[in-house]
């Protein structure tokens, strides 16, 4: 498996590439297009990353699968990894490659996760309050996992707001598991 960093590299070119040919979001979309391919299709996934099929009849099948669909820079770039043997990071380089194309258009992704699920308001209003402390266009998704029992958790970018009752609790555990280790300790 690629790692993150080669991951992002591969990806930093595609951006590159997207931004001195005005194609970012043509670019995005493209790959996205191959990347639910990629999700979606099993018996093409399963050629694309077969080992032990050629790469001229992965490049051969590319072609003729996608010659009318992607742009010239999407064959090359497919063709490349192809010649890499990393066509299974495919989708993580897409998914970098979104993630640079959002930092260039200013937009963030908040993943909110509550313990039940959220009114549009609520989303919009969370939105909102997003936008104002970062000074970017946030586009939230919304996720619901009983296991964080009330409040709210949200993922923006690398960083985490975790108000989940779950959490709370879990603060006052430790609190008190600290307030017996210090009454044990001046007993003694």
């Amino acid at each position: 498996m690629i790692s993150g960093a080669a991951a992002r590299r591969y990806a930093k070119a595609l951006h590159a590439i997207a931004v001195e040919n005005d194609i970012l979001e043509s670019m995005e979309n493209e790959l996205q297009f191959l990347a639910k391919i990629l999700k979606q299709e099993k018996k093409f996934r399963e050629v694309f990353y077969h080992p032990y099929i050629l790469e001229s009849e992965k490049k051969e099948l590319i072609e003729k699968v996608f010659a009318d669909k992607l742009s010239l820079y999407i064959m090359n770039f497919i063709s490349f990894i192809i010649d890499k043997g990393r066509e299974r990071e495919v989708i993580v380089i897409v998914d970098e490659y979104t993630n640079l194309a959002n930092e260039t258009r200013n937009i963030v992704r908040a993943d909110v996760t509550t313990a039940v699920p959220i009114t549009d308001v609520e989303v919009s209003q969370i939105k909102a309050n997003l936008e104002k402390k970062t000074g970017k266009d946030i586009r939230v998704s919304t996720k619901v996992d009983p296991a964080i029992m009330g409040g709210v958790v949200i993922r923006l970018g690398d960083k985490v707001m975790d108000g989940s009752i779950a959490r709370h609790l879990e603060r006052l555990q430790a609190g008190l598991k600290e307030i017996q280790v210090s009454e044990i300790g001046v007993s003694n």
